[in-house]
């Protein structure tokens, strides 16, 4: 880093967490993209380091020429004896490791106690805590611990929207407003292995009409957003990395140049593993070659300490951010969700509000609860030993729910109650056996998107250093000595949620301010995190197989359905097509930018006459930039996309009759491939590939108005 810029800062009085900001200015001034990175992860993943950095700018003084020089030498402290690990890991059960200890070469012994320091740094506590932490956690999975004795689920309360109602009208309207004084947060820590992707799950394209990445889709909404507010408005992103994804995140923002994003704008938190533990007496786990430990992720809660330890979280409330915005990698939809959430935060003055769908009975998602102490009866955290003494408002994991509910009254546990939410209001979409009356929980389904109040969160931060409570989920073998330790089927880890926040708020916020907002799972969600094999399964098991063929598929129905509501002659489901035995919607491929609409008063705006607008089965439709349609007749594909400045209209109407723009080509196809064939990942893991056998594309580059007429 530039210490004569440290320097400037610490002369000018400016707090360290000023330091670290004015740091990463200047590398990102000197375009040292990489160098501000790797700044930005060495505040994200060492506390300790900084401390030590902290104490050595301490000891620094301004020199005659602005730099600054050492007033000592010795600022970094000496690592931890041999002889203290060896003491203290005999005292804590470990005997496997001190032995190897013991008994191994220098070089390999001074490998692994390097790599016992650096975790050491990195978990709250050190590494002690987090094997005194394992134990306990581990000995009440063992014995089977109630996890919420003592408390009683009681539906929470919220706001439930309908797609185009007055209410989502109106909450829309304010969160567009609200969005340019939020921050937004997206966690990216996981590969794209499990779908059979061997890129990061940001770089995987969301649809392949115009393979726009899932980063892309992002970051697009986020500057029309931005573009709204006004000219100076810079809404900032951090993302949470992983070893896994760090280097390959840097990689595809370099690419492509950020996506159009200013480079200040963007933040990047590493994510630090834990030991993996291999039984019941949490047991560290040696790697292959035994010179380090075998580590996991901490699971995405850590998301909160890494907001803490870089100071974002204390500078966005320092910069007038009230929103903080949460969501995860791969879920193209979650955008039209987190408008009305900001909107429906604003209005009711929620410290917490969870984005949240319908939830079928049984169905393998968490549910948001409000959770009651019961009268004379002290109810246990699955977190710690600590009693929940007050209401409050939090997810809850479906393998839980069910027993909570049958303890707690409902006699047949996780059953639902009809549902009398319409799709639309559109008749075709009436008489979908989706919109007839169903069973759904009373317990809303946990999507894992959600608003928080910047200044209620900052405070708890401050107080917990976004430490969340953790658990642990082991998969036992069976044993013969039940008083020896009882292995895991495969090693695991501690772990920690980010849904679990309200947990860190006081307790009035906790039991009075969260919320939540609920809008139909067609418009906010469809995650992408099964390949084909699993997606079978789950598609056989709740219908939503959830994987990169429904994603895409479900992106174009949404898009249709959003259509038709406004008036647009679109059908939503003129049929299903199946892909390696994974069946999804099929009709037209439409892709509407958020530079084109970001809401469906965007939308009822740029087509005003959608009498006039006709698209067939077979469509492809590309719509980004100012585009008016007025009247339409589409039969194969059409892409048009306007610069900035550019004023497209498309056809000519009246209120009685059109005089529509006729496209009619051979468009676009479907090719089916299959599991094993030699094509591209992107293909493969969706079971197709997407030709273009012949569009009409419109591209307006330069400022003004245009028409496209007959």
């Amino acid at each position: 880093a530039d210490v004569k810029m440290s320097g400037r800062a610490r002369k000018a009085g400016k707090t360290w967490e000023n330091s670290m900001d004015a740091i990463t200015d200047i590398l990102l001034g000197k375009d040292d993209f990489d160098e501000a990175y790797k700044f930005e992860s060495l505040i994200a993943n060492s506390e300790n380091e900084l401390k030590s950095l902290g104490a050595m700018f301490q000891k620094m003084k301004p020199a005659k020429d602005g730099n600054l020089e050492y007033i000592k030498d010795d600022l970094i402290g000496n690592s931890l004896e041999t002889e203290a690990w060896i003491s203290d890991l005999s005292g804590l059960g470990q005997s496997h490791i001190v032995q190897f200890i013991q008994n191994a070469d220098e070089k390999e012994k001074e490998s692994l106690l390097d790599h016992f320091a650096k975790l050491d740094q990195t978990y709250p506590g050190g590494i002690r805590s987090y094997i005194r932490n394992a134990q306990r956690l581990l000995a009440n999975s063992r014995l089977g611990t109630n996890s919420f004795a003592g408390l009683k689920p009681v539906p929470p309360e919220g706001q439930k929207l309908q797609p185009d109602s007055k209410e989502h009208q109106k909450f829309s309207t304010i969160g567009v407003e609200e969005a340019g004084n939020a921050a937004f947060v997206i966690v990216a820590g996981g590969l794209g292995e499990r779908l059979g992707y061997s890129g990061i799950k940001l770089a995987l394209p969301m649809e392949l009409v115009t393979s726009r990445c899932y980063l892309e889709v992002y970051i697009d909404h986020i500057k029309a957003l931005q573009a709204l507010k006004d000219n100076k408005t810079r809404i900032p992103v951090a993302i949470m990395t992983s070893d896994d994804t760090h280097k390959k995140t840097i990689e595809l923002l370099k690419k492509h140049d950020n996506f159009g994003l200013d480079r200040s704008q963007i933040t990047l938190m590493k994510q630090d593993k834990v030991p993996s533990l291999k039984n019941d007496k949490a047991h560290l786990v040696l790697s292959k070659n035994k010179a380090e430990l075998q580590t996991k992720p901490h699971g995405h809660g850590d998301v909160h300490s890494l907001l803490y330890r870089t100071g974002l979280a204390k500078k966005w409330e320092r910069q007038g951010i009230d929103w903080i915005v949460f969501f995860q990698d791969t879920n193209g939809l979650v955008f039209d969700g987190i408008i009305s959430a900001l909107g429906v935060s604003k209005s009711k003055k929620y410290a917490m509000n969870s984005i949240v769908v319908e939830r079928r009975p049984g169905e393998p998602k968490g549910s948001i609860c409000r959770l009651e102490p019961v009268e004379k009866k002290r109810g246990f955290s699955r977190f710690s030993a600590k009693p929940e003494k007050h209401a409050i408002v939090l997810n809850v994991e479906y393998n839980q729910l069910d027993a909570l509910l049958k303890a707690n009254g409902f006699k047949n546990g996780d059953q639902g109650v009809e549902s009398k939410q319409n799709k639309t209001s559109s008749e075709d979409v009436k008489d979908s056996e989706e919109v007839s009356p169903r069973q759904v929980s009373p317990f809303p389904g946990n999507i894992n998107a959600f608003v928080v109040d910047s200044k209620i969160y900052s405070t708890a931060l401050e107080k917990t250093e976004g430490i969340m409570p953790e658990f642990v989920n082991p998969k036992y073998v069976s044993a013969d000595d039940s008083r020896g330790p009882l292995a895991f089927k495969k090693p695991t880890r501690l772990e920690c949620m980010m849904q679990d926040l309200p947990r860190i708020f006081p307790p009035e916020v906790a039991a009075n301010r969260i919320g939540f907002t609920l809008l139909p799972r067609w418009m906010v969600c469809s995650s992408v995190k099964n390949n084909v094999v699993d997606a079978k399964k789950k598609m056989a098991k709740t219908g939503f197989p959830e994987c990169p063929a429904s994603g895409e598929a479900d992106y174009y129905r949404r898009n249709r359905l959003l259509l038709q509501l406004i008036g647009v002659q679109v059908k939503v489901d003129p049929k299903v097509e199946t892909y390696n035995g994974i069946q999804v919607s099929g009709g037209a491929r439409i892709v509407l930018s958020p530079r084109f609409a970001l809401t469906i008063n965007d939308l009822k705006k740029k087509i005003p006459f959608p009498q006039h607008v006709h698209i067939s089965d077979t469509s492809t439709l590309v719509l980004d930039g100012d585009v008016k349609i007025l009247s339409l007749d589409l039969s194969g594909s059409l892409r048009v996309i306007a610069a900035n400045g550019a004023n497209v209209t498309i056809g000519e109407a009246t209120l009685s009759e059109g005089s529509p723009l006729k496209v009619e080509n051979a468009g676009h196809n479907t090719k089916i491939v299959g599991p094993n064939e030699n094509v591209e990942e992107i293909f493969r893991i969706r079971g197709y590939t997407i030709a273009c056998q012949k569009e009409r594309v419109e591209k307006f580059d330069k400022p003004g108005e245009y028409l496209l007429a007959l």
